[in-house]
């Protein structure tokens, strides 16, 4: 089959409520990689007002942006039990999610704000989120990650940059199933050097920035194992000239 006559759907949740420091840039990411191969490629908000499962079943990557814990507080209820069924059964059955900050955070047991009831996550992944509290700052500030320990081509980088802000310490399970090892910058908290997870084709990720556009090895990831699961074929991506984005994820590549 043709790479032109591949096609794939991205699921976008709650576009208008999650959109952290331009996280739409990582639908933008994946659209512009996916359209300059000739893949076809359909974008679908999801928000409180979708209940079909048929979205569900559609897509092929799902993206889920970051936002202020006043928006998860609106949202987590739609999303754990609305929602959560539907992106429950699409994790197991391998599909691809990117989740960042906010959102990362709902993929674990709980989060626990500094004022207020804990928010329930979706118990996916083996984790816990708490908020730092009053007297302690916030993790602010460039982050750079290798990510070396993915399968992953990483001809282009072994790292992944972006920016993080974000209020919660992050503990991991046992099975610590991090994304990577924070270099530089703070990531999961402020003690073990982890940074998101990485479970089945799901990733968490604390880094905006937006976190694709920078990073087009891991955009192009992400695509891979949506074309791979939904094709059964091994699919090599048409490499595209990535010398903007080169420039770009260099100058934030600073581990010092």
């Amino acid at each position: 089959m043709s790479i032109k006559n591949f096609k794939l759907s991205i699921g976008h949740l709650y576009p208008k409520e999650l959109n952290l420091y331009g996280d739409w840039g990582n639908i933008e990411s994946l659209i512009y990689r996916c359209v300059n191969r000739r893949i076809g490629v359909e974008v679908t908000n999801i928000d409180a007002s979708t209940a079909r499962s048929e979205v569900f079943k559609r897509a092929d990557i799902f993206f889920m942006g970051g936002g202020p814990d006043s928006i998860q507080k609106n949202i987590f209820k739609d999303f754990l039990f609305s929602k959560g069924p539907y992106i429950k059964e699409c994790f197991l059955k391998n599909k691809v999610g990117l989740f960042i900050c906010g959102a990362y955070q709902l993929l674990g047991n709980y989060y626990r704000p500094y004022f207020g009831e804990d928010i329930k996550g979706l118990g996916l992944v083996d984790f816990y989120t708490e908020h730092f509290g009053r007297d302690s700052k916030r993790c602010v500030g460039n982050v750079v990650v290798d990510i070396s320990n993915l399968n992953i081509n990483t001809s282009f980088s072994r790292y992944l940059v972006g920016f993080e802000n974000h209020g919660g310490n992050t503990f991991l399970g046992p099975k610590r199933p991090l994304l990577g090892s924070v270099k530089k910058g703070f990531g999961n908290n402020r003690k073990d050097k982890t940074e998101g997870i990485h479970v089945r084709n799901f990733f968490g990720s604390y880094l905006h920035g937006p976190l694709l556009p920078k990073n087009p090895h891991f955009s192009d990831h992400l695509i891979s194992l949506a074309l791979n699961l939904k094709y059964k074929d091994n699919i090599k991506l048409v490499p595209l000239d990535d010398s903007l984005e080169l420039i770009a994820h260099k100058s934030a590549l600073i581990l010092k």
